[in-house]
């Protein structure tokens, strides 16, 4: 172990030895067994989740830190993995936080890794930075999707979800009070209230 698919194990010859009337006797049983392993990585140790790094609820305007691990659970070694993880639309991925073997599509909005070698029972953790994008609603629901592809064929996908929320912030709302005249307030003059009302929220 390791041994890649289709090898062809051969069973060398066995000699038989017996004791017949005090005399020691045998013969030898030729090797013509053989047998041919049936054998593939298997990619059951594939997670994929995240972290909001603002802590508390994920909002517009966070910094979301995702985690992708592998682990290769058979007894072949995986040449040549593909790990595509499709983002939402609405992130966006911090470049500089995608690391090699990691490269970005921005047009699609995915990172692929391309893995050349996942030898039996190694294990691998990728990460990357995006940013929860202004387009989003209060309330909007998001999904990360990540894909191992290996020989052409999808073997495993898992899926992240979650909630964005957004709030209101009042904070810079503003009130005021004066004679439309001017100067000091004298009984019978006008007086313009003012209320401006400013949304600086997310």
């Amino acid at each position: 172990s390791p041994l890649d698919n289709g090898t062809i194990i051969k069973a060398g010859s066995a000699k038989f030895s017996y004791l017949l009337r005090d005399e020691s006797l045998s013969f030898n049983i030729p090797g013509n067994l053989e047998n041919i392993v049936v054998s593939s990585p298997v990619f059951s140790g594939f997670e994929l989740d995240y972290e909001d790094l603002n802590k508390g609820d994920i909002n517009i305007g966070d910094d979301i830190e995702f985690t992708i691990r592998i682990k290769n659970t058979g007894d072949m070694d995986a040449k040549n993995v593909q790990i595509v993880n499709n983002c939402h639309e609405k992130f966006e991925i911090h470049k500089g936080s995608v690391k090699a073997p990691g490269f970005m599509d921005n047009e699609e909005n995915t990172i692929t890794y391309d893995i050349k070698k996942l030898e039996a029972g190694q294990s691998r953790s990728f990460k990357f930075e995006a940013k929860v994008g202004q387009s989003f609603e209060h309330k909007e629901a998001f999904k990360n999707i990540a894909r191992v592809i290996y020989g052409d064929e999808i073997i495993k996908e898992v899926t992240v979800e979650g909630e964005v929320k957004g709030y209101p912030d009042f904070s810079e709302s503003a009130y005021s009070i004066k004679d439309v005249n001017g100067g000091s307030v004298w009984a019978g003059d006008t007086l313009k209230y003012t209320v401006v009302v400013k949304n600086t929220g997310i």
